[in-house]
């Protein structure tokens, strides 16, 4: 009869460790992830001289929609120094190259794009930002922030000039 109830202790015991350790949540501690860039998503509330002009609205689009950025110099921590991006493939816009400020919880960027196949020539970008919501999008998965862009570029010579929105968020994920 002893026997039976070192038995029954012992399975008891064990029972209690496995709920133990099952409601610890097992081995593993979450792994982080950051955001190695930023990708940007369709424009919005268009404006600026050439904002009404359904053809300059179109380059606008194939500069900057899925285009990917980076607005992280110093690891994965938005902050001031280089920027840079990529436009989408077969978008006829390459990489962007440039500078991105943060100061006071703004940030700004600039780069000027290379034109690979498109006719457009001479192109800034320049947005404004809340430099809090862009880290977020770089620490937290289904975070976004919003750019306010003003295009700038040449076609045959003739400056065109419209601003935009364009929500980025965070892709290419990596664990840290």
């Amino acid at each position: 009869m002893l026997r039976n109830i070192v038995v029954v202790l012992g399975i008891t015991a064990a029972i209690a460790a496995a709920f133990a350790l099952a409601a610890c949540g097992g081995s593993d501690p979450p792994v982080e992830q950051r955001a190695t860039t930023l990708l940007g998503g369709p424009l919005s509330n268009f404006g600026g001289v050439d904002g009404s002009d359904p053809a300059v609205r179109a380059v606008a689009r194939d500069i900057a929609t899925s285009r990917t950025y980076d607005f992280t110099p110093a690891g994965f921590v938005v902050a001031s120094g280089a920027a840079s991006s990529e436009g989408l493939m077969g978008s006829g816009y390459g990489d962007g190259t440039g500078t991105i400020t943060v100061a006071a919880g703004d940030g700004t960027v600039e780069q000027s794009i290379a034109p690979t196949t498109a006719s457009a020539e001479n192109i800034t970008i320049s947005g404004t930002f809340e430099s809090a919501l862009a880290q977020l999008a770089v620490n937290t998965p289904g975070s976004s922030f919003t750019v306010s862009w003003t295009f700038s570029f040449e076609i045959g010579g003739e400056p065109f000039t419209l601003t935009a929105d364009q929500v980025l968020s965070g892709s290419n994920w990596v664990a840290i």
